[in-house]
């Protein structure tokens, strides 16, 4: 996920800030996350897969 991160902060325009929306996988809200300053974090409340895309797969 750090190196998701790095790619999405390099690829934000200057003075862009980029906002990602994430489910509540542990790999996803574990404190090791390095978040870049132009990134925001939202995560989708849980037990809603009709909010997540890749759960109607």
């Amino acid at each position: 996920m750090n190196l998701h991160f790095a790619e999405i902060s390099k690829a934000a325009a200057s003075g862009a800030h980029a906002v990602v929306i994430m489910d509540q996988a542990g790999s996803h809200n574990t404190p090791k996350l390095a978040i870049p300053d132009n990134i925001t974090i939202r995560m989708l409340p849980p037990k809603s897969p009709e909010l997540n895309p890749v759960q109607n797969v």
